[in-house]
């Protein structure tokens, strides 16, 4: 049998063959970093629609119980969080903060640390209408005294919108929106709660000033 010559690749058709590869091996990689940069995008909304769902459900178990929404702001609202004395009224370690500092991006709560059983804890009765007055003064205190326990309830939280019906101090129902950066998207979510122990029915109007007055325990019959 005669030997059969084996055929070369011309210069060209390796040169076409070194092409084709390149351009399988360029598409091959743009296809895997499209892949990432999803996965990426994905875990971000994820861990953003976390923060969310987490701001909202503390937000909302502190509300729930709230007794009263002295003052509502924007991004912060200023709450009677529990009547510990008993006694209807006021006090200063009764209070509760919700505030979103913008620059910082992170969400907090904020409460007079007062030991119960102090004097401190038994005086010092808050008029609702000087509250009210006074809220930037009272939302400065909290932010620098020392006195007072912040808890880190959400970091990376681009905003927090608050609304309530009706107006302070008789709302009954605090409308929350949160928002969350999730690389270039933003994720919202929002929530309504109603505070279960709202004493908004003993606050009543005399002349012109808000007046909180409830009964002794026992015989609450609301103002009418």
């Amino acid at each position: 049998m005669g030997s059969r010559k084996k055929k070369a690749f011309t210069m060209a058709e390796l040169l076409m063959a070194l092409s084709v590869a390149s351009i399988v091996g360029l598409a091959v990689v743009g296809v895997a970093s499209a892949l990432d940069n999803a996965y990426d995008r994905g875990e971000g909304k994820s861990e953003a629609v976390q923060t969310c769902r987490a701001v909202l459900s503390r937000a909302g178990a502190l509300l729930r119980k709230s007794q009263l929404v002295i003052h509502a702001g924007s991004n912060r609202i200023l709450l009677w969080e529990s009547d510990v004395n008993k006694d209807g009224q006021i006090q200063i370690g009764e209070m509760a903060i919700l505030t979103h500092d913008i620059a910082s991006q992170k969400l907090t709560a904020q409460r007079f640390q007062v030991p119960e059983g102090s004097e401190a804890h038994h005086s010092g009765v808050l008029p609702l209408q000087s509250l009210r007055d006074q809220a930037e003064g009272v939302y400065s205190s909290f932010a620098t005294s020392p006195a007072v326990e912040k808890q880190l309830w959400g970091e990376r939280v681009d905003a927090l919108s608050i609304s309530v019906s009706p107006t302070d101090p008789f709302s009954e129902q605090v409308n929350l929106q949160v928002t969350a950066r999730a690389g270039e998207t933003n994720v919202e979510l929002t929530t309504s709660i109603y505070i279960r122990s709202s004493e908004a029915k003993y606050v009543s109007t005399v002349e012109d000033e808000y007046v909180l007055a409830i009964p002794p325990r026992g015989k609450l019959v609301p103002q009418q």
